[in-house]
Parts: C-alpha cells; structure tokens; sequence
C-alpha cells in the first residue's frame, strides 16, 4: 500500500493521454480520496494505450524520480505478435536506461481474441502484458484467467507493486549448543519480500534459549541483530515440522552428483523410519507392515467441526488436468456423474508446507455438473509463485477431491 511518505501521479488514456498534475501529489489519505473524486468527473479512453505508456515513461524520465508505473487497461488491440513486439521496441526506446517496472492489471473480460504464439494460447492483450512487464522488472495479472472481483485482483498486484524486498541471511545456534542440516523452505540470499515469513527447519543439539541471528542489505545499509528466544517464548509444533525436516533431508541426499552405496542406504533408513517417499523406496515406505495403521478408537481433542472426508474421486466421469507439469498455466476440468452442489465449496491451492497459496473466488454457486478452471501459478497477492509442488482442493460440505500439480521453472 502507499505511504503518506511516497507520492504519486495519474496519467489519463485519450487520443492525447494527458498527466493530471504538473508535479507529484502526495499519497496522504485526504490527497488519495480529492484525486479519485476528480476522476470520477474524467471521460476515459482505452484507444491509444501506446500513447498512455509512452507519456508516463517521458514524465517520470523529465520528473527525476525513481518510480513504478501501475497501469490499469481493457484493451484488446496490441495481442498480436507483429503489433506487440514493435510495441516493446518502440516503449523500449522511448524507456532507455531508465529502470521504469510496469505492473498491469488487465481488466478486458469479453469480445477479445485469441494468438497462438510458440505453440501457446495468449488471449487478449496478454502476449505483450507478459513480456513488457518481465523486460521491466514488474507484474502482471489478468481478470480473465484469475477472478470476477476487481478490487481482489487490483489490491493483489498493488500489494506485489508495493512490497519492500532485502537481500537477508538468517543463522540460528543456542547459547550453548549449536543447529544442524538446516533447509529453508523459501529462498534466502536473493531479494526477500519482507511482508513474508522466513521459513527455516532443522535440527538441534544443546540447550536452549535459542539464538537467531539475522544480517543482510536493506535501503542500501548493511544491517546485524541477534535475538535470544528463550523455551517460554516457543510452541510445539505438530507431527508436520518433522515430516518437513525429513522430506528436505532426504531431497538433499538426492540431489545429482552426491550418491553412493552408503547415501543411498541411509535415503532408504531414513525414507521407511519417516514414511516419506523417495527414489529408492518408493511406495516401500507406505506399506502396512512399516505402521501407520488407521486408529479407529482415537478421539479427536481439536475440538474443531467435524467436517467428512469422503472422496468425490467416485463422483467423477473425466478428471483432467493439463499440462501436468506446468510452467505458466494449468486447466483443471472435472465432469460429474450427477449434480453436484458447490453452493458452499471452496477450490484452494495449498504448497508444500500446508500454507494456502490460490483461493479461487468465483466458484460457481448451485449444482453444476462441469468444472472448468485455471491457475496461472500465482497467488492471491498476485505474485508468481516458486517452482515445486502443490496440492489442488475441491472441498464440499459432502466431500472432497485432491490433486498434485507440479510447476517448473520458466
């Protein structure tokens, strides 16, 4: 979100697009609020986006400041692969060297075409959304692929535009004792947004309180804190923290170049002891006689409702999704045998730590009996989300159905 401290200007879409004020406008809440009311009052245009761009990136080059552009458009016209790569040329012409980042939201929804384009369907304007804002180091979302409400999707890639990043370093020990096979379950050392949790297991040995000790670049300053957290300070975690450890452990132990006779040995020990699968084990791990037999008499203490988990995989004729892998965008289609009621249902996508990533607004209310949507792997925030694993969810009041999706690198 904007700051009192930063400031902000409104470039206007019209045969001449034209800025709105000569020089910056303060982003207080009172300035906010008198700008958006003039607008209401403006007569808008979405046939010369060229023009627009063009005239935001010549303002802030003549303006001096280091800025964002946020631009909001329906239009439909620059898909083409002829017309959107001699856009990008002459945009980059017109930017230069200055480092001017585009986040776009794409509000067209209807009446726009289709390009295929390196054996890829784009619609709409999205070929050159994609690219232009990836040559400037921005975002971009589309209303079309992601969700019916507008103030979601703008408030989503306005919280991405706006986000501070750092270049971090994390270190934990005990004040006597130390930390081992540690493995962090978000990327450090690269530009870290600071809106998320550094994510970190491992093992310990020693006693408490613990140490963490957090160094890195931050605004251009070098910056050191170390924090003592005592036992009082901690809660136990379930089962999952375990599991996490061990699924990086073992992937570490996979990893190309580092396998031998006794690493393998100890990927399988440690594969069966945790019943996490691996390349040597497969489902070896999971069999009856390793345990993890269904308790039929435990009680359940979570004091939570109790919700049923019983599987629509019955429920389906065709389950189809694809490309599965993916890089940029999956479609997920599910036909039913009958009318199934999704009045009350909720279609999540989960990572591999449990956390939601992709809440899907517009799921269609009342009984239907065909399915169809798409991710195009971001998440809520409308940021693109990391390689790896994720966990498709259809979850009804009667049931719920599960898939694996696997994203790849670009």
């Amino acid at each position: 979100m904007l700051q009192p401290r930063d400031f902000f200007n409104v470039v206007l879409s019209g045969v001449s697009p034209k800025v709105l004020a000569n020089d910056w406008i303060s982003a207080s809440p009172t300035e906010i609020d008198r700008v958006f009311n003039t607008l209401q009052n403006e007569n808008l245009s979405s046939l010369n986006l060229p023009g627009l761009m063009a005239k935001g990136m010549e303002w802030i080059k003549s303006n001096g400041k280091e800025s964002k552009i946020l631009l909001f458009s329906s239009s439909v016209s620059e898909g083409d692969l002829g017309v959107s790569n001699e856009l990008i040329r002459e945009l980059s012409l017109i930017k230069g060297n200055t480092e001017i980042p585009f986040y776009i939201v794409d509000y067209a929804r209807h009446n726009a075409p289709n390009y295929r384009i390196n054996n890829r369907n784009y619609w709409g304007n999205e070929y050159f959304y994609l690219n232009w804002s990836r040559l400037t180091k921005g975002d971009y979302a589309q209303q079309y692929y992601c969700c019916s409400d507008f103030n979601l999707l703008s408030a989503g890639v306005v919280d991405v535009m706006t986000t501070e990043k750092a270049d971090l370093d994390l270190h934990t020990s005990l004040q006597s004792g130390f930390c081992y096979n540690r493995y962090n379950l978000n990327q450090l050392g690269e530009a870290t947004t600071l809106r998320q949790p550094i994510l970190q297991v491992g093992r310990y040995q020693g006693n408490w309180p613990f140490v963490v000790e957090l160094s890195g670049k931050y605004a251009n300053n070098l910056f050191f804190n170390a924090t003592a957290v005592p036992l009082t300070e901690t809660y136990v975690t379930d089962s999952t923290g375990a599991d996490t450890w061990a699924g990086n452990y073992i992937s570490a132990l996979e990893r190309p170049g580092s396998s031998n006779n006794a690493i393998a040995a100890e990927i399988i020990n440690a594969s069966i002891q945790r019943r996490i699968l691996s390349y040597y084990t497969a489902f070896l791990c999971l069999e009856p006689a390793q345990g993890g037999e269904p308790c039929l008499s435990c009680l359940d203490r979570s004091q939570g409702p109790l919700v049923s988990t019983q599987d629509l995989q019955d429920s389906l004729i065709v389950s189809k999704i694809s490309p599965n892998p993916f890089r940029e965008r999956v479609m997920i289609r599910l036909q039913f045998k009958d009318l199934i009621d999704l009045s009350n249902a909720k279609i999540l996508v989960y990572n591999h730590v449990g956390q939601v990533v992709r809440t899907f607004s517009d799921v269609p209310k009342g009984k239907i009996q065909n399915l169809e949507l798409q991710w195009d792997g971001r998440s809520d925030g409308g940021a693109e989300v990391p390689a790896g694993m994720y966990i498709f969810r259809l979850q009804t009041p009667t049931g719920q159905y599960s898939r694996k999706l696997m994203k790849l690198e670009h």
